[in-house]
């Protein structure tokens, strides 16, 4: 397991040395447990007893079932030789095995090599089209009270009675119907480009469990929710906060429900958010997020907040054809 992280790693660090990785207590715990709604396979590819690339197909069990997300990483001592070849080969037929025939995966690489990076040029040669193109951006900590202040206070006339309630850790079980309901539409509102996607299902019970597992990881959710006079769950945002080995923030997602839009929402929970960030994890140096080049709206709602364009994200689509060879 560790040289499995050892080699995600160095492959993620190629082109941006200072990209933003998950840690080897988060690798471990999601290839090491069976979560609910969800699964992981790692696969790794071995020479003379030595691993020179490896693999990782993650998939969901309660909606997007015909879906599987994969990935190929090669270290840079062995790359030129094929490996990468044979391990996207071996992945195809573990998703047909899979009866997952709508396959998505991504690439990271800097702004100016969009068109012709190895990586794009890669997942091409595999049968996978570029079908939408997301922006990486980061926010350095600690964000001044004052601009913060200034935002909020920008922001606050506008949704007049809703509440704000943020969360350190687990969603308990009062709110997390309601967070399963708003969230459940992210991937269906956030401009997908020409991904194929359905409505998330996910329920308190796996979320619950997804809480487990980032326990687990030794990492920790913050969340603000913007509830209405009922005390419904009107907008959410979350991010995970990273254990003590990284000194990054990972925002998940950000989504105000579509007849509660015009409110300004979006950028109160997110400066709530990030208050109660600085304020609890004072070390983390970074917040990242990512976001569709085409959605205006988040894109300005981060500007605000001093978010910078760090690298591009493609995401890549293959949709497998039965009988295919």
């Amino acid at each position: 397991m560790h040289a499995y992280h050892d080699i995600y790693e160095q492959a993620e660090r190629v082109e941006l040395a200072d990209a933003a990785v998950y840690s080897l207590e988060d690798t471990l715990t999601v290839l090491t447990r069976a979560p609910l709604g969800w699964f992981y396979r790692g696969y790794a590819a071995f020479e003379s007893g030595r691993m020179v690339g490896e693999g990782l197909i993650v998939g969901t069990t309660a909606d997007n079932l015909r879906t599987a997300r994969l990935w190929a990483w090669v270290p840079p001592r062995e790359r030129g030789r094929g490996v990468g070849r044979c391990v996207a080969e071996f992945l195809l037929g573990e998703c047909r095995l899979l009866d997952r025939d709508i396959l998505h995966s991504t690439a990271k690489y800097p702004f100016e090599r969009r068109d012709d990076h190895p990586y794009r040029r890669f997942a091409e040669r595999h049968g996978f089209n570029l079908a939408n193109t997301q922006v990486e951006r980061r926010l350095a900590l600690p964000l001044s009270d004052r601009l913060l202040t200034s935002l909020a206070t920008q922001a606050q006339d506008k949704h007049c009675g809703y509440q704000l309630h943020t969360l350190v850790g687990p969603i308990p079980l009062e709110h997390a119907q309601g967070y399963c309901d708003v969230n459940n539409r992210l991937a269906l509102e956030a401009p997908g480009g020409g991904l194929h996607v359905e409505q998330s299902r996910r329920t308190p019970q796996i979320l619950a469990d997804q809480d487990d597992e980032i326990r687990e990881q030794g990492r920790t959710r913050v969340t603000t929710l913007a509830l209405d006079a009922a005390g419904t769950v009107v907008a959410l945002t979350c991010s995970i906060v990273t254990s003590a080995s990284e000194p990054h923030v990972d925002q998940w997602s950000t989504i105000v429900r579509a007849d509660h839009r015009g409110h300004r929402l979006g950028l109160a929970i997110k400066v709530a958010q990030i208050r109660a960030i600085q304020q609890q994890f004072p070390s983390k140096r970074f917040i990242t997020t990512t976001n569709a080049e085409t959605n205006a709206h988040m894109v300005a709602v981060n500007e605000a907040l001093g978010f910078e364009p760090f690298a591009l994200e493609g995401e890549f689509q293959r949709i497998l054809i039965t009988g295919e060879a």
